[in-house]
């Protein structure tokens, strides 16, 4: 059974997710472990206009917190060189983070 940290660490990273795809930007000053996602997340969002996040599973120890969730979308915009496709995307991605 989770402590009430763990929950409380679940709880920031659900709300960061949300946050990311909403495109508010106070999310980053906030979190300011979230630095690297700073420079790459508003890239994908150009990207992938209509990402969405569907948290499968997550799991607290201690201060570290891990997800595997569903990230979908079109691309509809240049990223990292690849033009866009008009392709949806979905992809499982499994992310560990420390609080």
């Amino acid at each position: 059974m989770a402590t009430e940290s763990e929950e409380r660490n679940k709880a920031t990273v659900r709300e960061v997710n949300e946050r990311m795809v909403k495109r508010d930007m106070t999310v980053y000053d906030e979190h300011p472990g979230l630095s690297e996602t700073k420079q790459f997340f508003p890239r994908l969002l150009q990207a992938f206009p209509d990402l969405a996040i569907r948290i499968e599973t997550i799991v607290a120890e201690g201060d570290q917190v891990a997800i595997h969730a569903w990230y979908e979308g079109t691309h509809k915009g240049e990223l990292m060189g690849y033009k866009a496709t008009e392709a949806g995307f979905a992809r499982a991605i499994f992310q560990a983070r420390p609080h």
